[in-house]
């Protein structure tokens, strides 16, 4: 009875480390579509409504997720070139093209015509949208692969240990 539960906890534990670096592997991903829509929203307010940066945050911050939310209340306005440190900080992103990425959205955003800051933030959604589609099929490769090999990795201790 105790053997058994030991076994059974042992491939729990591999299972579920299996499944814990699968979605470790996803939230990059994630991270890099989350800051693409994020550009996207930053567009659609420029390009509708010609808002203020602190008023394009405010609409961004409502529309986006939790980790939007905290990365934007982890930029401080008068330093937007720290974007990168909160990007990691608050979990938007840790991915080093992205938060280039968002630093050159930062550095054109209320400095330019709105035609201009539309050109640049579309240019630069391009670029998270074509880093999205290349790491896409590898990321989830490996996520599927994590779960494999957590999986058989239990269930071959679990053979050892019988």
């Amino acid at each position: 009875m105790l053997k058994t539960f030991g076994i059974i906890l042992v491939f729990s534990a591999f299972v579920f480390g299996g499944f814990y670096f699968s979605k470790k592997e996803l939230a990059a991903l994630k991270s890099i579509k989350r800051a693409e829509q994020f550009l996207y929203n930053i567009i659609l307010c420029v390009q509708n409504e010609h808002m203020t940066v602190v008023d394009i945050f405010k609409a961004a911050e409502k529309s986006g997720d939790a980790a939007t939310k905290a990365f934007l209340n982890n930029i401080d306005m008068n330093h937007l070139e720290d974007a990168p440190k909160a990007a990691e900080i608050s979990g938007f992103s840790a991915n080093k093209t992205v938060t280039e990425v968002l630093c050159e959205v930062f550095f054109v955003l209320g400095r330019y015509s709105a035609e201009e800051q539309i050109k640049e933030i579309s240019f630069c959604r391009k670029k998270l949208l074509q880093l999205y589609e290349k790491n896409k099929d590898t990321s989830e490769n490996k996520a599927k692969l994590c779960i494999y090999i957590g999986f058989f990795c239990g269930i071959s201790v679990a053979v050892m240990l019988i």
